[in-house]
């Protein structure tokens, strides 16, 4: 990747949790300039997985962070999170430790 973008590493990890294999990808320039920042890259990784159910184990998770994140820009700190639908009103994020997911 040209080093004359900043903010960047010029790649994204693949990590498969159930066979425990990881793969870099180096995604091409013209990616980071279609689908800016952290929210962008995520839902361009996520579009091929957005039909499947929120139950289905293909369903990956992505943890993407922008290109300010960790500067001293304003609301540089906060990460893109999508918290996962368990049910209609409810999602992950809203759950206490006594909660569990519907069966």
């Amino acid at each position: 990747m040209n080093s004359t973008i900043c903010g960047w590493t010029g790649r994204v990890l693949h990590i498969d949790l159930s066979t425990r294999e990881m793969a870099a990808q180096h995604p091409a320039r013209t990616l980071y300039e279609t689908y800016l920042g952290g929210k962008g890259l995520a839902g361009y990784f996520l579009r091929p997985y957005c039909t499947l159910e929120y139950t289905d184990p293909e369903l990956p998770v992505l943890v993407f962070a922008g290109p300010l994140t960790g500067t001293i820009a304003p609301t540089s700190g906060r990460g893109p999170s999508c918290p996962v639908p368990l049910s209609r009103g409810q999602s992950a994020t809203a759950l206490s430790a006594d909660d569990s997911p519907p069966s």
